[in-house]
């Protein structure tokens, strides 16, 4: 989900994951004391091409959408919109692996955003509303049926602090149509300044320019050779993320969201 591969894979990719979550206790609408409850909605929509097994590009849009409920308006409810559907920054990226023996592959991805216009939207755990730049190191190690997934990254966020995405899955092929992995992920937060609220004062809802840390387990099913559908849920270690989200994935061809060597070629032997 988070985590990505080194590989680059061969050919035309489209990846869909979406990811639900609700939960109660949050204080932003409504008065002091927890009483509001909130259901949130991201989509992450990815295409990518890769001419060769060493290189690929590929485009990333995301769409947030959220709605509260609010038993006991306060002061700041009324007169305000309890919904928001709208458009998050989307992301440009270019791949290139480097193999080191059989059982180890590198790869650098540079990456630049299309920033979206925040003071429009005003969604700020989607937009930056900046052009950001980064990029990531992404490593593969293959242990048999196997494989450890590592990713380490920079990329500015606008006006907040910069952010150092990091990663680590585990992934374990049972046969050649199901994938069973987990993973650790976050975005660090990076500056001398500590985060931009105490943690008495930060709500769920108030996220933005927080430090966030998850843990996802998940399964992969391949019925077929150019399609594939994931299933995996997001359980947030700290406090500033949703407690739990559900995911729902697609892939097409079946090793999309890895970018391994499926191709939508023909070819003889």
């Amino acid at each position: 989900m988070h985590v990505q591969s080194a590989k680059t894979g061969l050919g035309l990719m489209y990846r869909s994951l979406n990811a639900v979550g609700s939960y109660s206790g949050a204080t932003y609408y409504g008065t002091v004391g927890g009483r509001d409850s909130y259901s949130d909605l991201w989509s992450f929509q990815s295409v990518g091409y890769a001419p060769n097994d060493r290189m690929a590009v590929l485009a990333t849009g995301v769409a947030h959408g959220e709605s509260w409920q609010v038993p006991e308006p306060g002061p700041l409810a009324e007169g305000l919109d309890k919904t928001l559907a709208c458009p998050g920054d989307a992301f440009v990226s270019g791949k290139y692996r480097l193999a080191l023996g059989e059982r180890v592959d590198v790869a650098l991805e540079p990456m630049v955003s299309v920033p979206m216009d925040r003071a429009k939207y005003q969604d700020y755990p989607s937009q930056s509303g900046k052009l950001d730049v980064g990029g990531k190191v992404l490593c593969d190690v293959r242990l048999g049926p196997a494989t450890v997934l590592v990713n380490a990254g920079y990329l500015t966020r606008g006006d907040e602090r910069a952010m150092l995405p990091v990663g680590l899955g585990v992934e374990y092929g049972f046969n050649d149509k199901i994938t069973a992995f987990i993973e650790g992920s976050g975005e660090l937060r990076l500056g001398a300044q500590r985060d931009s609220l105490a943690d008495s004062q930060v709500t769920q809802a108030g996220r933005f320019d927080r430090t966030e840390l998850r843990v996802t387990p998940g399964v992969r099913y391949a019925p077929f050779r150019h399609g594939a559908v994931v299933l995996a849920a997001d359980l947030t270690l700290t406090k500033t993320g949703p407690p739990w989200q559900v995911i729902l994935g697609l892939d097409i061809p079946a090793a999309a969201g890895r970018f391994l060597s499926t191709a939508m070629l023909g070819a003889i032997a």
